[in-house]
């Protein structure tokens, strides 16, 4: 059952076994996961609820407004030479899972290798998270991407990528039967596109767990050393305003509020004094866009927003994935005004686009401002800028191997280039990291996992330190920066949470021991 904030006409008081705050990927694996073995689940989500048949109906820019948290787009405040990042996430009954690409992508070994060896998360490794994995694409029907979803464009692009011997293969999306409609970002309009609303959140709610939309969790509820409920505001859908109150007491409560909101959430309770590495760590997997333009049609919206990905340079922690934004995304990253814009834009079916993402080594904090607005700081490493700018060459060099008459480079500075000759001349020149544009969909690593308080917010079941009954399960918990899209391996995490829990619930010592 979902219950909607305009439904509610009350102030709440309620009960239950287990509260998940939080509906994306990792609160809807928990809810799903208890309820079906049989626990009592209420999930608490500050977005609103946006069935297929609504949200298909959205613009872009209404999309945005309703179902991305704070209108899709969260500027970081960049120290250094670093680029102004915008962070995009889901805020809606279904999180992110709504308004992603679908890309699903497993952790790379030599990534969870780092976890089991260095950070010493002893129950984590390749053999033991394989079934976690293989249940997930299960359950998501994770199959990689019709070939005849390439579009032109994109087939140019590999055809030069494969003469250069560049490794690359077709993505793998939590798709089923994708039509190709090409606004994933917005809603898959034919429900085609696996999210949590239409798997994990259904099982839950097959399983008399109850989501409430529109409830923003203000703080968590302690007594005696333990979380014992949490309280907040029902919004108004339009306005975001405060309607009503709720108060709501758990046994236990797992926090997937996402990389965002949950330190957030834990900071505004007073928790962060005693873990010191909350907000901290953030990773983002900094991004740009470059696009081609061809003398022939390419039609770059027909057939998958995201289809292909090129990982030849994935050692140097660079990512090269096909991407295709909406035409206004589009016409809003094309240079000129007037007339000059629309030189560029009369052109817009021999456009073709493409993405570049890196393994950051860099990091950032999450603070609080007034209410419940993230602060974001983040300071850029060389080495990512460099890594960011070789991504941004990479693509470029490729459109012209595939014959791509002009480039457009998101460089404030040089935003065209119409020959290799130019290219190499912007990339002699000493070039700004905030004259890059530059944007985030992967915020991870606010509450990281780890074995200490000091160097950690949660031990590797995703209990918080200190607290027994407290877990989190969303992408904050991620130790390190995972190099791909990180839809798969939140869910994962969120999964081994829901098995501990599953396993000890009815032994509350074992939960407080964090006993394997």
């Amino acid at each position: 059952m979902i219950i909607e904030g305009d439904q509610v006409h009350q102030n709440l008081h309620l009960h239950t076994e287990v509260l998940v705050v939080g509906s994306g990927c990792g609160g809807a694996v928990v809810a799903a996961e208890l309820a079906e073995a049989g626990h009592e689940v209420i999930i608490l989500e500050e977005g609103g609820y946006f069935p297929p048949q609504v949200y298909n109906q959205f613009t872009p820019a209404q999309a945005l407004r309703e179902m991305y948290f704070d209108y899709g787009g969260i500027p970081v405040i960049g120290k250094g030479d670093t680029p102004i990042i915008f962070v995009q996430a889901g805020r809606a009954v279904g999180g992110s899972s709504l308004v992603n690409g679908g890309v699903c992508f497993r952790t790379p070994e030599y990534v969870l290798e780092t976890w089991h060896k260095k950070v010493g998360l002893t129950t984590i490794s390749p053999k033991t998270m394989e079934p976690i994995f293989e249940r997930i694409e299960k359950e998501l029907r994770v199959q990689p991407v019709d070939e005849k979803l390439h579009n032109k464009g994109l087939l140019r692009l590999i055809q030069a990528a494969k003469k250069n011997r560049w490794s690359g293969h077709t993505i793998q999306r939590n798709v089923d039967g994708c039509e190709g409609k090409c606004r994933c970002m917005f809603g898959c309009p034919n429900e085609r596109k696996q999210s949590v609303l239409i798997t994990y959140l259904k099982r839950a709610q097959k399983y008399n767990a109850t989501i409430y939309a529109d409830c923003r969790v203000e703080k968590i509820l302690l007594k005696r050393g333990k979380a014992i409920g949490v309280k907040g505001k029902i919004l108004d859908r339009k306005s975001r305003l405060p309607r009503l109150k709720f108060q709501i007491h758990a046994k236990t409560i797992v926090l997937a509020a996402g990389s965002l909101g949950t330190p957030l959430l834990l900071q505004k309770s007073k928790l962060a004094k005693k873990l010191p590495q909350v907000g901290k760590n953030l990773t983002l997997h900094p991004a740009s866009r470059v696009y081609g333009l061809f003398d022939t049609p390419v039609n770059g919206w027909q057939g998958a927003f995201q289809s292909y990905v090129i990982d030849h340079f994935k050692e140097e922690g660079i990512k090269l994935i096909s991407i295709f934004p909406a035409p206004g995304v589009i016409a809003a990253t094309l240079p000129g005004v007037r007339q000059k814009h629309w030189e560029h834009m009369r052109h817009f079916s021999h456009l073709s686009a493409f993405g570049t993402m890196i393994s950051d080594v860099s990091s950032g904090k999450i603070g609080r401002a007034l209410g419940f607005f993230p602060v974001i700081t983040y300071k850029m490493k060389p080495e990512d800028k460099s890594k960011l700018l070789r991504g941004i060459q990479l693509i470029a060099q490729l459109y012209f191997d595939a014959g791509a008459r002009k480039v457009y480079l998101p460089i404030f500075q040089h935003p065209v280039v119409e020959n290799r000759k130019q290219l190499e001349e912007v990339f002699r020149q000493p070039i700004r990291a905030k004259g890059i544009e530059c944007a985030s969909q992967h915020p991870l690593g606010t509450c990281r996992m780890g074995t200490s308080p000091h160097s950690s917010v949660v031990n590797e079941f995703g209990q918080v330190h200190h607290l027994p009954n407290l877990f989190l399960a969303d992408g904050s918990i991620v130790p390190t920066s995972v190099a791909v899209n990180p839809q798969i391996t939140v869910m994962a995490l969120a999964m081994k949470v829901a098995e501990h829990l599953k396993n000890h619930l009815r032994q509350p010592s074992l939960v407080a021991n964090g006993s394997p």
